[in-house]
């Protein structure tokens, strides 16, 4: 119920399972993602086990981004389904109890998910139009590969920085980088910049810290 509400489309939910189990039959590779927010996070947990239990690949990002296309109604919604750094801190500590510890040992680095981050690198977007993007998050300058060959798409698009370089730019010596999940794409969509940081993620990181 909540998803078809949140999709605002009758039996939505529906024709996602038959859609992921498509997917798992199909041998491709996939990774369905929970978006939270304030309309579903008190539940959210329900449908990733939901998902775990039918044997489906799933994660839950934290972060709930405003559009590419900077649609002043729709992002206005989203802004008001954003979790407060308050409710965010609240969740990761209830349903991910541990998460400073396991996100140390998995990044093992600096940088946190920037560390990890292959886009630009050796990774990146198509979208469904033939652009040649960074990531899903930014379109800006994308190379159409309808008229332009992929080896020259890619080499002309690249970015001068990676984005653990960027992150060091925007956060400097935060000593939350390790475990944050700030990323160029998230920044760029919310603050308008691949170099600075996400005020309320950074209080939120603050919250999850001191609960530790």
């Amino acid at each position: 119920d909540t998803c078809d509400r949140i999709v605002r489309s009758p039996g939505a939910f529906a024709k996602f399972k038959k859609a992921a189990a498509l997917l798992e039959g199909s041998g491709l590779r996939y990774l369905i993602k929970l978006v939270t927010m304030k309309d579903n996070y008190q539940e959210v947990m329900v449908s990733f086990r939901l998902i775990r239990r039918l044997g489906w690949k799933c994660s839950i990002p934290f972060s709930f981004v405003p559009r590419r296309d900077k649609n002043p109604l729709r992002n206005a919604q989203i802004s008001s389904q954003q979790l407060d750094p308050k409710e965010l801190a609240a969740f990761i500590k209830k349903y991910h109890p541990g998460y400073l510890r396991k996100r140390l040992d998995s990044c093992g680095q600096q940088g946190g998910d920037a560390a990890s981050c292959n886009a630009g690198t050796i990774a990146c977007t198509i979208t469904a139009t033939g652009r040649l993007a960074m990531c899903q998050y930014v379109l800006e300058g994308a190379p159409d590969l309808l008229r332009t060959p992929f080896i020259k798409a890619w080499r002309s698009f690249r970015p001068k920085k990676t984005p653990l370089q960027k992150q060091r730019k925007a956060c400097g010596s935060c000593r939350h980088t390790q475990y944050c999940c700030w990323c160029p794409g998230r920044a760029y969509l919310t603050v308008g910049s691949q170099e600075k940081k996400i005020p309320r993620l950074c209080q939120a990181m603050e919250m999850v810290s001191s609960q530790s």
